[in-house]
Parts: structure tokens; sequence; C-alpha cells
């Protein structure tokens, strides 16, 4: 179980056992996407091992008090494999769309150590819809085959498209941003970019991957994710697209913004794992940078703010930036804006023993911690788990303000979907 150390993101006792839930499974299950469905129901994406402990497609549903749904597949469960056995898959993506069905995101194992694009979509039950794509899944090969593609966000537009955004890399060639657009039943839009996708490189020799989007109102698309090089610096990578999938040229430069945060080269580059549009029309990425700390790199949380057109904000932190830094290190591990313009992250501090203390940091509007927030009045909550190798892995705000998260906990040697529900 989870507890507090203060009034202050309290969990909220209604949901679960004093405000968390640890599944039951006799399989390693672990998660990487969740969503609130409009009835308040949590889907929960990710993974289970099966046989030989290959990883294939989870999808999980809770009731909004934290009781596994018994009306969606078995027992609230439902586990994909979508190739064979034998193949691993993974989801990492979860949307749900008006109607109610689910559509599940990821990637799907073509041959040995190459991957494909792999879109699911369920009926309200759990079961696959057969109308969509074939006999349920979309499976896509973005570049040459032989490569690591696959999907890291999904979203549905008003219009009922599909939109699918991750990582796409050739077999000789740095890895790019990869946007796709699949139509209602899961075929891909001839409309959109090339035959429906579109690719992204940041430069030569460039590895670029999208982690996350948001679709604007004007049907414009926001990604994010991060771009890296070996001889040049690397960081936040900010992308828009016009609705025909072609870069806005009207934004950044020619559509594309890269932003050094912390450390800027090789494995130390900067990621984004989140993008929210504020209330000023601002635009926030967050996620983990890197710093170095005793002379080694060390993790922590990095934050950028926009304005509309792509510019950094000046008013934000230095130069539009923020990095978070810990004693021995604070890693980024979700966010979420805020209606009053203020966003809160989950990070994990690293402690001198090299143990994780979870918690909960808000920012104000410019960047700077929210000092009328936590026990010590310095934007911080510490959350406490009793399962030291609990992860988080995502959050979602509720409509009412309460906060859901959902990670995995290590019971026995076999790992557990945890989800925990904190007052606001």
């Amino acid at each position: 179980m989870l507890t507090t150390s203060a009034k202050v993101g309290s969990l909220d006792s209604t949901f679960g056992l004093d405000g968390s839930v640890i599944s039951d499974t006799v399989q390693s299950e672990y998660v990487q996407a969740m969503t609130v469905q409009a009835d308040h129901k949590i889907l929960i994406a990710g993974y289970q091992e099966g046989s030989g402990n290959v990883p294939h497609v989870l999808l999980r549903r809770f009731d909004a008090s934290g009781k596994p749904d018994l009306s969606f597949g078995t027992g609230g469960r439902v586990v994909t494999t979508v190739r064979q056995a034998t193949v691993s898959d993974q989801a990492l993506a979860v949307a749900v769309q008006p109607d109610g069905k689910i559509l599940v995101a990821g990637y799907v194992f073509s041959r040995s150590h190459h991957t494909d694009f792999a879109l699911l979509r369920y009926t309200t039950a759990g079961t696959l819809d057969k109308s969509f794509g074939t006999q349920g899944k979309a499976i896509t090969t973005v570049g040459d085959g032989f490569s690591l593609s696959g999907a890291h966000a999904v979203v549905v537009q008003p219009d009922g498209h599909i939109l699918v955004a991750g990582i796409a890399q050739s077999a000789s060639k740095a890895s790019k941003v990869a946007l796709l657009r699949y139509t209602a039943g899961g075929s891909l839009d001839p409309s959109f970019g090339d035959r429906g996708v579109t690719t992204t490189a940041f430069g030569a020799g460039t590895a670029s991957d999208a982690t996350t989007m948001v679709p604007l109102k004007d049907g414009r698309i926001l990604v994010a994710g991060s771009s890296n090089s070996a001889t040049s610096p690397g960081g936040f990578a900010l992308l828009r697209y016009l609705a025909s999938g072609k870069l806005d040229t009207s934004f950044g430069k020619q559509g594309k913004v890269m932003t050094v945060v912390g450390l800027s080269s090789g494995d130390h580059a900067a990621v984004a794992r989140t993008v929210s549009v504020l209330p000023d029309g601002g635009i926030l990425l967050a996620g983990f940078a890197w710093v170095t700390a005793n002379g080694e790199p060390a993790v922590n949380i990095g934050l950028a703010k926009y304005r509309a057109d792509g510019s950094p904000d000046p008013s934000f932190g230095t130069r539009g930036n923020v990095v978070t830094t810990g004693s021995h290190g604070l890693g980024f591990q979700a966010s979420t804006a805020l209606p009053s313009g203020n966003f809160m992250v989950i990070g994990n501090v690293f402690t001198a023993d090299s143990t994780n203390v979870y918690s909960f940091l808000r920012y104000l509007p410019d960047g700077n911690l929210d000092r009328t927030y936590g026990p010590d009045k310095n934007g911080v909550v510490p959350l406490e788990a009793t399962e030291s190798l609990f992860q988080i892995a995502t959050l979602f705000r509720q409509p009412d303000g309460k906060i859901v998260i959902a990670g995995s906990v290590d019971v026995k040697g076999v790992s557990h979907v945890v989800l925990a529900r904190f007052n606001p």
C-alpha cells in the first residue's frame, strides 16, 4: 500500500484499499500507458510476460473504485498475441474513441530484432473489433522493414481518424519521427503525408523519436520527443504538422524545434515525455534531462515552455527551460497540466542509499516550484511505498481533479499492476 507523509496530495481512501490497488496475477505484468473513460473506468495498457517470458499486449480495466471490471475480457484482463506466441509485442499507448471502443498502439516484432507499428481496436467488452484493420489489428511497416520501428502515442481526431506517433528507422540510417494516420476502419489514410505516413529527420546522422503528441483544435498536430547526435547537441524535439501531414513551416524552424535541456550529447540528451497546451496558449514539454553531479551524469526533471509559434518562452526558467535537480538525481515519471496554469510532475528522488522516494512536484507557470505546496512549502509532496520496487509509469488527472497513477511492483518475483488515486 501507499501512504503520504502529509494531507496535501493524500491518498483517496474511497479508492481500492485505503487509496491503492495491487492487482492479482500469476504472470508478470507491466504498465506502459493509462487513460480514464468517460464513465471513470480506468484502462491500463502494457504487456504480460507469457510462456518463455515473451511479452504480449496487455489491456486491463478497473472500475472507478479500483476493482477489476469483470465485464471486460476475462476477469478484467485481455492479453493479445499480435502475430504469434513466440514473437514479442507490447502496448505503449491507449486511447478511447467517442463510441467507447478502445485503441491500443505499440509494436510487434516482424523478424529477429526488427519491429513494425501495431494498432489494435477492441470493443467495449474487450474483444478485438473484427471490423478494424485485419481481424482487429493494423500492422504497418515503416522504413525498409529491417529496423526498430513502433508507436509511442495514439489519439483520435474529431473526424474519427486515428493518429499514431513513434519512431521509424531504416537499417543503415538514423531514426526519424514517424506520424501515421489511419481511417476509422484501420486503413492508412492516403490523403495524409505519403500514403498515410510522414517521417521527419532533424538532420543527417541525428536520431529522432516521437514519444507524445496532442492534436490542436484547428487540425494541426503537435508532436514531441527527442533528437540527438554523437556530433551535435541534442535534446527535446518539438514539431508541428498541418492537417495534411506536412510540417507547419510557420512553427519554429521550418516546423521543428530542438531544445538543449541540461546535457546535450549522445545517451545524455534530454527526452520529452509529455506535451501540454497550457491555458495561456503556451506549449509545455516535460521529461528527463541530465546534468553533471559529482563528476558523473545524473538524470533529473527537465521542462521547456514555448510560445504558440514555437519560440522559447523567456518568462519561463532560463531561456525557456528548467532543470529541477535532486541531491542524488530526480527522475521524471509523468506530468499533467492544471486548470490554474500550474502543472504537476511525478518524479523519483534517488537518495544516498540508492532508494527511490516518489514525489509530486507542483510548478508555477514561470517554471518555479510552487512554494505554497507541500508539507515543507517547497513545492514537493513525498510519497512513501511499502514495496521498494514500486515503479510509476504514468498518471491521469480526472475531471474532478483527482490524480490516478499507475505502475508496477515486484511481489515474490512477479510484477503486478499497481494503481493509486490521490486527492487534488
